[in-house]
């Protein structure tokens, strides 16, 4: 994968929206593991882009969520 091609900050709101969609109560188990490996997946994605100094979490999200 080229992280340098990654718009790092639409991903991270796409995490976000990802994140809100876990909260529905209207989920089966499976979708919500499914939600919940994609947003690992990406977890996983912005920790490399951090470690490759191709991105830092934005500071008002404290621990990178």
């Amino acid at each position: 994968m080229e992280l340098e091609k990654v718009d790092w900050d639409l991903l991270h709101e796409q995490k976000k929206t990802l994140l809100s969609l876990l909260l529905s109560p209207n989920l089966s188990d499976t979708q919500r593991n499914h939600l919940d490996g994609l947003v690992n997946f990406i977890d996983s994605i912005q920790d490399d882009a951090v470690a490759e100094g191709l991105w830092i979490f934005p500071d008002s999200e404290g621990d990178g969520e």
